[in-house]
């Protein structure tokens, strides 16, 4: 979203697209998960279904209520339902569950999307098969043992990688080629994915596949996203993917806000770990690097309304550029460098997309406005001073104003 937000404020044309992974054997793997919490609502047992569960199955609470939601819905009807018809019916179920969810806690956070592309339309609509096919006719593929697979080691990939399983099912591959082949035909000119840290391997194949089909290898630019490791009362919060347990994007946004963690997640690059301190961000100190930066904007927002209470000189209406010249104290001059200089970190973000540097910039600025507040009235009986002090508040509040918007974190008046 801050990416986004970025490269619309320099003038690009940008949409944003979330790419739905509802097909393959991880949706057959959560219907069958979900199918054997309600036989055991039910008290049905299964040991086939059973054993693959605990082998392979998806372990986390959600998959319960899921499984009470399908019993209240469907009753006893659901134990007479053929197996693997049912397994199938309960992934899709769960997916469109699942996406709701996602889509709530999204809105909640202020993230929207334009498009919401399903891999398994990607199937339906024949475009699986048809890149496949363009890559038989190039001559980029071979059988081996009954599968299909794709020359990748011819693209720098260390081994070559299936395309075609020997059941005849696509791998996930095949798909994410069709999407991204899917959207080189839509017309864009640049795309930018984000991934998981752990697929970094991934993507040698993937440029490999895409200029295999006559795609330029710079067209598909990846920003990998570190984990996030969130701590509270001094320990971290463990997480477990076997078990299943974990703390979900909504309630850590309920718990802290969602200015909180917008900018707590964007005060790193993307590809390096982060650790979340639940406990620091919810203080209002100077430690707390959220109220630290808001506050500096609500101190700038309570001397105007002092200004316009006292003098009635409204610096939202005044022109105080003529003003810049009266500013010569030391602290005031690095002020104000470091807000002439913001301009070109917005530039660098955009081209380098590091939304994080504004948040290193916004934290600079902070730093040196409350130094400067605490140093210097900017209230005094010398008006031309007053004004030239009024005229760097001002500077200091466009900067943090448009900082903040661009990582989409408000600006309080008050705090």
């Amino acid at each position: 979203d801050a990416l986004y937000r970025l490269l619309k404020a320099f003038g690009y044309d940008v949409v944003r697209e979330y790419y739905i992974n509802d097909a393959g054997y991880q949706v057959y793997l959560f219907g069958l998960s979900i199918l054997y919490r309600v036989y055991e609502l039910f008290g049905k047992e299964d040991q086939e279904l059973k054993q693959k569960f605990e082998e392979e199955g998806y372990k986390g609470n959600y998959v319960k209520e899921l499984a009470k939601d399908v019993k209240a819905f469907f009753g006893e009807e659901v134990l007479g339902w053929e197996k693997e018809q049912t397994i199938e019916k309960l992934g899709e179920y769960g997916v469109k569950r699942m996406l709701e969810d996602i889509k709530e806690t999204l809105a909640f956070m202020g993230v929207e999307f334009d498009l919401w592309v399903s891999e398994k339309s990607l199937h339906q609509r024949g475009l699986v098969e048809k890149v496949i096919k363009l890559l038989e006719e190039k001559g980029y593929t071979y059988t081996q043992e009954g599968a299909l697979w794709f020359k990748s080691s011819n693209f720098g990939d260390d081994k070559d990688r299936v395309l075609v399983r020997s059941d005849g099912t696509p791998t996930y591959f095949a798909g994410d080629i069709a999407y991204h082949y899917y959207k080189h035909e839509r017309g864009f000119e640049e795309v930018i994915n984000l991934w998981g840290a752990d697929h970094w391997g991934y993507l040698p194949r993937l440029k490999g596949a895409l200029k295999a089909l006559g795609i330029p290898e710079d067209w598909l630019k990846v920003e990998f996203v570190q984990m996030v490791k969130l701590f509270s009362s001094g320990k971290e919060i463990r997480m477990s993917k076997r078990t299943g347990e974990f703390i979900t994007l909504r309630e850590l946004l309920e718990e802290v806000g969602v200015d909180a963690v917008r900018f707590i997640f964007l005060t790193k690059r993307s590809d390096t770990p982060l650790d979340f301190d639940i406990d620091l961000v919810k203080q209002n100190t100077a430690e707390n690097p959220v109220f630290y930066v808001q506050y500096a904007h609500a101190r700038v927002r309570g001397v105007f309304r002092e200004v316009r209470q006292r003098f009635g000189i409204d610096p939202d209406k005044e022109s105080l550029t003529e003003y810049v010249s009266y500013m010569k104290d030391q602290q005031g001059l690095e002020l104000m460098k470091e807000l002439l200089f913001f301009k070109d970190t917005l530039k660098d973000a955009v081209l380098s997309l590091s939304p994080h540097l504004i948040v290193y910039d916004l934290l600079e600025i902070s730093k040196l406005f409350h130094n400067y507040y605490n140093h210097h009235r900017v209230i005094v009986e010398d008006k031309s001073v007053m004004m030239g002090r009024l005229s760097l508040l001002k500077g200091v509040e466009i900067g943090l104003k448009v900082g903040l918007n661009l990582i989409g974190v408000n600006a309080p008046e008050r705090m």
